[in-house]
């Protein structure tokens, strides 16, 4: 018999429907609604201007997948570990390459900041945006982890902290994607 559903459970469920919905747009509206129009930006070459929408648009693509795919995996190791499916062990071994995968992550947006010059203002926002979930996320997965090794109620409050905190920060974001 299944157990019912806690309102943190559905919420967490419609944040990453509406978060998956999200996803599909945008790859068709890109990351430049976030920032000025080509125009604003001053005169560049269309070989150039075009190389770089196509750099922000997979940015824009990859880093919100990343996000969204991981909020939900920590969410779901921490119900197989609650439900007793995994133990801590197995658990340990899924975050660990979750955190890997979100640090890479993070370093390849702080490497992208930091070499461009033409990234424009709306842009590093939107990519400082992400760095500041992904931060978020990481801490979220180690503090799950500690709890998993200790058990203890002071490590369960930094998760939920953790997780409350993550899962405000990505309304936040989603709200302010652009839709078609």
């Amino acid at each position: 018999m299944n157990s019912p559903r806690t309102a943190a459970q559905s919420r967490r469920r419609r944040l990453l429907i509406a978060l998956f919905v999200l996803l599909a747009s945008v790859p068709a509206t890109g990351l430049r609604a976030f920032s000025q129009s080509s125009a604003d930006t001053g005169q560049q070459n269309s070989k150039q201007s075009e190389r770089e929408m196509l750099d922000i648009n997979a940015i824009a693509t990859l880093s919100v997948g990343i996000v969204i795919q991981s909020y939900g995996y920590i969410g779901i190791f921490a119900d197989l570990y609650g439900k007793g499916v995994y133990d801590a062990r197995q658990v340990k071994e899924m975050l660990d390459v979750t955190v890997q995968y979100l640090n890479n992550a993070q370093n390849i947006l702080h490497k992208y900041q930091s070499r461009s010059v033409d990234v424009a203002p709306g842009d590093r926002r939107y990519i400082a945006e992400i760095e500041g979930i992904l931060v978020i996320l990481i801490r979220e997965a180690e503090n799950l982890l500690s709890f998993t090794q200790t058990r203890s109620e002071a490590d369960l409050a930094k998760y939920n902290e953790s997780r409350v905190q993550a899962h405000k920060l990505l309304e936040k974001f989603t709200s302010n994607l652009p839709s078609d």
